[in-house]
């Protein structure tokens, strides 16, 4: 949409029973903690942010909406797969107790990706992974948890001294949201960003390199990108 998406408020549809859903397809996860996992990604309709850089594709009005237990059906006729991943757009702006609870009783890992704007309690026993596309995030994705990862999309000329972007995405001001002081760098990933240019992902490239290698972060290359899958 690279930011002209309209922006979308917290959904709470009949308690979460129902999600607007853009896509559901089986891959391969491309990015973060569990990449190279073979994975079914729920992609759900609409974002409260609009960044720049975006290149997730939604249909906010056409979209249709899901009851739970017909989208965990798609999910099973997917394939056999250890890991959900539940991303968007922005996930957290709907309710998503009665998605995971439901997931969480066919034994599915689940994988939920976050600009860190929205807590819900449900997420305490999914892995996270807070990609902050703002100044702050809600207090809880600050707490210390074990299952909260951070991801960084890293474009060259954009890098603070502490190897993270310099400006947010959305207005170009002030810096994202940092990690909590305690959090290792182990758990820290960043990725280049695709500027659908072959020079400027290249040197996005590069400034991932150098920032892993001086601070210590964790690589994340999309892998998905590189093997050709969705």
């Amino acid at each position: 949409m690279f930011g002209t998406n309209v922006l979308r408020k917290y959904e709470d549809n009949f308690g979460g029973q129902t999600v607007q859903v853009h896509e559901v397809f089986r891959t391969i996860q491309g990015e973060g903690p569990l990449s190279g996992v073979p994975s079914v990604f729920v992609r759900l309709t609409g974002c409260n942010f609009r960044c720049w850089f975006c290149d997730t594709h939604w249909n906010d009005e056409e979209d249709p909406y899901y009851v739970v237990g017909q989208l965990v059906q798609d999910i099973r006729d997917c394939g056999k797969t250890p890991l959900v991943v539940i991303t968007g757009g922005e996930p957290c702006r709907q309710n998503l107790a009665p998605l995971v609870a439901n997931l969480r009783a066919y034994g599915y890992k689940i994988q939920v990706e976050t600009a860190g704007s929205i807590w819900q309690d449900c997420l305490v026993d999914t892995t996270i992974v807070v990609s902050p596309k703002a100044g702050k995030v809600a207090k809880e994705f600050l707490e210390e948890r074990d299952n909260v990862y951070w991801k960084y999309v890293l474009e060259a000329g954009n890098i603070d001294e502490d190897g993270l972007p310099l400006k947010n995405p959305q207005r170009g001001k002030g810096r994202v949201a940092r990690p909590p002081f305690y959090l290792g760098k182990d758990k820290i990933y960043v990725q280049p960003c695709d500027e659908q240019d072959e020079s400027e992902n290249k040197a996005n490239l590069f400034a991932v390199r150098n920032s892993c290698l001086e601070h210590g972060y964790r690589a994340s290359v999309q892998l998905h990108k590189l093997i050709d899958v969705e």
